[in-house]
């Protein structure tokens, strides 16, 4: 019997460790995929371990990453942009390091740099500073990473991470773990929060961790490419950071867009959605660059939903949204082309023509009404005057009688 990540096809050959994404079966004679499992396996001839509740595996099993959606209470929120890897979605709004990490993000105390991954734990070295570590765990991935002085680490001991062993510094700036576990994300209407946890020892008196916060804040007008450090708390082991971006913003639904369509041709139109505030955005294309796009060159941009792999936070929502029923209800594209019919127009244009015929008709009949009724009264009249004029002469000769 092999040993956990090993397998063997044959017994007389030996033990043959399993790639990383896969561990071996149960009888040990095959590898099989992490991911088919719901976990991930970032090592090679390892186990599998299991994706925090609101992650996923990536396809080859060698990480976990974000759902492509995330459907809430508070609406539909995409996390494409956030996962540089995603097989569907190659196109970042925001600049990153070569490490794939946002920054350098400068502290408020103006000598701690933070550099940030936000959803995938990355390796982050650097050959400018000492690394503070748990001799047990060496190698920890981090969602962040801090570059800080020591005054700012209560404790004088900190490890050299060449050596292993505990060397005393002072006024030197050491690399810290902000966080290696994504405790809870937090949905509302305009924002998302991510909670991270199990960063370095912060406070060795105490036995405290680095924790942190980051605050994605919905921005359409932002063009700010890496958080902002707010403040740290009194003890420096807690660590705020906001971001306004567009990326974060939840996805309009069709009825909260104004639709503006062009002229039928050639049996098509468009049908371009515009955004009436600021609260939502619509996936596709940024507004105002519509007139150069076609179809094809958007619908590259954004990923195929019949694939869409999408997170619930309330079970009851995933066997009423199918991807069907969510791109008939939210705007993923900036304009769709719709089908339509010249002929309809053509009886559009009839049926007014008819319209205003029958008004004019109707205006003819009751003016002739009209004349008749004021003839009578003329005639009327005049055979009046008539009955006067013959009525005088004798009244004239009845006097001189």
């Amino acid at each position: 019997q092999c040993p956990k990540g090993y397998y063997s096809t044959n017994k007389t050959d030996g033990c043959t460790p399993c790639p990383s994404g896969t561990t071996n079966s149960s009888d040990s004679t095959t590898c099989i995929s992490c991911s088919l499992q719901g976990a991930y396996n970032p090592f090679v001839a390892d186990i599998c371990y299991p994706c925090s509740g609101q992650k996923k595996p990536s396809r080859d099993g060698t990480r976990c990453t974000l759902f492509d959606l995330y459907n809430t209470e508070a609406g539909l929120f995409p996390f494409l942009e956030f996962d540089p890897l995603n097989d569907n979605f190659q196109f970042h709004r925001f600049t990153m390091t070569d490490d794939l990490f946002f920054g350098p993000v400068r502290g408020i105390d103006g000598l701690s740099m933070f550099f940030v991954s936000l959803f995938n734990p990355l390796n982050f070295t650097t050959r400018l500073y000492e690394y503070e570590m748990d001799i047990d765990d060496p190698v920890r991935p981090g969602f962040l990473f801090g570059i800080v002085p020591t005054s700012k680490v209560p404790g004088d001991e900190v490890t050299n991470a060449r050596t292993g062993k505990d060397i005393e510094i002072k006024n030197y700036k050491i690399k810290k773990n902000l966080g290696s576990k994504i405790s809870q994300i937090y949905f509302e209407k305009n924002n998302v929060t991510v909670q991270y946890e199990e960063g370095d020892i912060c406070n060795k008196n105490t036995g405290d961790k680095f924790s942190t916060t980051v605050e994605l804040i919905c921005d359409l007008n932002s063009y700010q490419r890496v958080p902002t450090h707010l403040s740290s708390g009194a003890d420096t082991c807690h660590i705020h950071f906001q971001w306004r971006t567009p990326s974060i913003c939840r996805i309009c639904e069709k009825k909260e867009l104004t639709i503006l369509r062009s002229k039928c041709q050639d049996g098509e139109r468009k049908a371009i959605f515009e955004e009436d505030d600021f609260s939502c955005q619509v996936l596709g294309m940024p507004r105002g660059i519509v007139d150069y796009l076609d179809t094809k060159t958007e619908m590259a941009r954004v990923i195929n939903f019949t694939q869409a792999r999408v997170y619930f936070s309330d079970m009851d929502m995933q066997s009423k949204i199918t991807p069907d029923k969510l791109t008939e209800t939210y705007a993923f594209f900036r304009y769709e082309v719709e089908t339509c019919s010249d002929v309809e127009l053509s009886k559009v244009i009839v049926f007014i023509i008819f319209i205003i015929t029958l008004c004019l008709l109707c205006i003819g009949i009751v003016a002739g009404l009209c004349a008749r009724k004021y003839r009578n009264q003329y005639r009327m009249l005049i055979e009046r005057d008539d009955d006067r004029s013959s009525s005088q002469p004798n009244d004239q000769g009845r006097a001189q009688l």
